[in-house]
């Protein structure tokens, strides 16, 4: 997991086996205060999960995209990209997703831009609610309060 790191340069790749039982199998979490992370995100390995497979959230400009050509089995979300001000590539999926919701994106201000963008499905996702969530509204939970969750640009479609 990273987390609250200011500026981060380079990929992440896993082509192993990444196991965590009670959290994510890769988190980037700025916390508010990452301000740039420059680079991709690529699963062509095996990630498990008790959590999300890959999560991305809290960052204000993430330059890459998100990419899985492996095996992803989460108990939560399978890639989750949320409250990033500018997400300049895209999610694409041509291996295996098996979670509760399959990608989740949600929250993000400009996702994609006119050289990428969008979300391509190529593989299989089984999820138990939804296959892919792009926005919407999201209950809070044992409350009347609904918060909105909405998305300003989105480039690139979605692709199945």
């Amino acid at each position: 997991m990273l987390t609250g790191i200011p500026t981060f340069t380079g990929n992440i790749s896993n082509a192993g086996s990444l196991t965590s039982s009670f959290d994510n199998g890769i988190a980037i979490n700025g916390n508010g205060s990452a301000t740039l992370f420059d680079g991709s995100i690529v699963n062509s390995g095996t990630i498990s999960a008790g959590g999300d497979g890959l999560n991305v959230n809290s960052i204000s400009t993430f330059t890459g995209g998100v990419s899985n050509s492996g095996t992803i089995t989460a108990d939560f979300n399978g890639i989750v990209v949320v409250s990033i001000a500018q997400f300049d590539g895209g999610i694409d999926n041509s291996g295996t997703i098996s979670a509760h919701t399959g990608i989740y994106v949600s929250n993000i201000t400009q996702f994609g831009s006119s050289a990428a963008g969008g979300i391509t499905n190529s593989g299989t996702i089984t999820a138990g609610v939804n296959g892919i969530v792009v926005g919407g509204n999201l209950t809070v939970s044992h409350s009347s309060n609904t918060e909105s969750v909405t998305i300003s640009t989105f480039a690139g479609g979605i692709s199945n």
